[in-house]
């Protein structure tokens, strides 16, 4: 099993849009980012993974977003969680969760009902851009969530550098395309 954590604040934060606007402005805020509806506006969370080491046509068995909350507000469900579907995920800012191009396989954001962490299965996600014809090992990966609610409702996550930030979980079968060599790789190396 593997572990991929947030390692810069670069490279998680939140989009806050006013609406009815459709999109908006980048936050990497260095302690706790939005994700949800309150205060007006809809907070975008996006997570970037650097080195998702699995290659294109290696099977995803299992993958998990494992998050960190700091504080609820309201009730109900927050959002969806949708894979930025590009080979090689770039850092947010200047591509915002509303803009990019998303994956078809989704999970649900859920609700927890306190300030624990939450793991949700995001092994769809994961397969999906790993199947795309231009992955490949190493490349990085990135998850966000759009908020489905306009009600109050939003979760304060732990951001890089503060509290536990968050991480995927992952196990994989090498296919075809080399896998087998990076999983031997990996164990010579320790890790």
């Amino acid at each position: 099993m593997a572990t991929i954590n947030i390692t810069a604040d670069a490279d998680d934060g939140d989009e806050f849009v006013n609406p009815p606007a459709t999109s908006g402005s980048w936050a990497s805020r260095g302690n706790l980012l939005y994700a949800g509806y309150n205060y007006g506006y809809e907070f975008n969370p996006g997570f970037r993974f650097l080195t998702f080491t699995p290659a294109q046509g290696d099977t995803i068995d299992t993958g998990t977003l494992t998050l960190d909350f700091y504080k609820e507000i309201g009730a109900g469900g927050a959002g969806t969680i949708h894979g930025y579907d590009t080979d090689d995920a770039l850092s947010w800012g200047a591509r915002l969760p509303t803009q990019v191009a998303r994956t078809t396989a989704t999970a649900a954001w859920p609700q927890p009902g306190s300030a624990a962490g939450v793991t949700i299965n995001v092994q769809t996600i994961l397969q999906e851009i790993v199947d795309r014809g231009g992955w490949v090992a190493n490349n990085d990966i990135a998850l966000f969530m759009l908020t489905n609610s306009a009600t109050g409702n939003q979760h304060q996550v732990d951001d890089y550098g503060f509290g536990t930030p968050a991480k995927i979980t992952f196990t994989f079968t090498p296919g075809a395309g080399g896998g087998g060599i990076e999983i031997l790789r990996r164990r010579i190396e320790g890790g």
